[in-house]
């Protein structure tokens, strides 16, 4: 008997104006319209997107190009701080705004990482942190861990869910789909480095 599992395919938005408007950048865009190659062929049962514009961006050149026509938004995706940084970054955060955050990323996590009756995949596109939390959560690693994950733009993590609702972390931040000089990170995240 086949093992039924869910597959949720997360894609970190591509590289965007982080100063000004928060749309894509052209380079951006690219890098956009080259992850979608990397799904050519695969069947997607849902496209969401987090209701930041960086990310709505991506998502639809993504289900242009892979011709998926609907593509849902969710709040719960947006980017967040799911846990107090390190004083080393010297980034000061609100300990409201981080358990605001946390909690909205948790609710996130058991939205989208549900066992399924039947098989699916999921392609989900949002933003670094909350990809990072929720792979320490997949792992089962204290989430503070997402720090030390590195998150490139357009970067493919895929995350599988059991039947019994265990889950499994196929692949991380894989960006071998994207030629060596479009491979890009913010500028807030090479800072910290």
């Amino acid at each position: 008997m086949a093992l039924i599992l869910r597959r949720v395919v997360l894609v970190r938005h591509g590289q965007y104006d982080e100063h000004d408007t928060g749309k894509l950048t052209p380079f951006g865009r690219k890098q956009a319209s080259v992850t979608a190659r990397a799904f050519e062929g695969m069947r997607i049962d849902s496209v969401v997107s987090s209701t930041l514009i960086r990310a709505k961006e991506t998502a639809e050149i993504i289900a242009e190009h892979i011709g998926y026509e609907t593509v849902t938004h969710s709040a719960l995706l947006c980017e967040c701080v799911p846990t107090m940084l390190p004083a080393s970054l010297r980034v000061k955060v609100d300990p409201d705004h981080v358990r605001q955050d946390r909690e909205r990323a948790d609710r996130a996590y058991e939205r989208f990482f549900r066992p399924s009756p039947r098989p699916r995949t999921d392609l989900v596109i949002c933003h670094g942190n909350i990809i990072r939390f929720f792979a320490c959560r997949a792992l089962g690693v204290q989430p503070r861990a997402w720090i030390k994950m590195q998150s490139l733009h357009c970067g493919i993590t895929e995350i599988s869910v059991l039947p019994n609702g265990e889950t499994r972390l196929a692949s991380y931040n894989d960006t071998g789909h994207l030629p060596r000089h479009m491979r890009t990170m913010s500028n807030a995240a090479a800072k910290s480095d």
